[in-house]
This record gives structure tokens, C-alpha cells and sequence, in this order.
């Protein structure tokens, strides 16, 4: 078979899992109660359950993850763009 109709991709990176690990970056540079927050928020915790573990309120929760998904966004970005 010609490698031009089956080109080798063990030397291409996926931008799927290249994104995935800039997440992850984003998320380590974070404090340690925002990184629990997003960590329960992916667990798919609800905003009480999150709030009554945390000790702060759903609304709070609402609003700081708002925030951080802004922030998230942003820094993924930056990250991807320069990895």
C-alpha cells in the first residue's frame, strides 16, 4: 500500500488528546478549591452537592464555575497554541 493513501501517524500527534492534556495543565494551575470545584463538577456532582461539600452555596458554585470555564477556555487555548 502507498503511504500516501495510508499515511504513518505515529509521528503526528492528535489534536483531540493534545487538547485534553492542555486542559489538564489549565486545570493544575488552578487553586486548590477551584480544582476541586471543576474536579466534582466532572465527576458530574450537581451545584448543591458540590456547594455542601465545599461549604459555599449552589449560586456561589454557579458563579465561580462560570468563571472558571472562561478561564479554562482561555488558558487551554493559549497553552494549545503554544505546545
Amino acid at each position: 500500500f502507498s503511504t500516501e493513501i495510508f499515511p504513518d501517524k505515529s509521528d503526528a500527534a492528535d489534536p483531540v488528546e493534545e487538547q485534553v492534556k492542555a486542559m489538564y495543565k489549565a486545570i493544575a494551575g488552578l487553586s486548590k478549591v477551584d480544582k476541586a470545584l471543576v474536579m466534582l463538577y466532572l465527576e458530574d456532582y450537581d451545584y448543591k452537592e458540590i456547594g455542601e461539600t465545599l461549604g459555599i452555596t449552589a449560586n456561589n458554585v454557579a458563579v465561580k464555575m462560570n468563571r472558571l470555564k472562561l478561564k479554562l477556555k482561555e488558558e487551554t487555548q493559549k497553552i494549545y497554541q503554544f505546545s
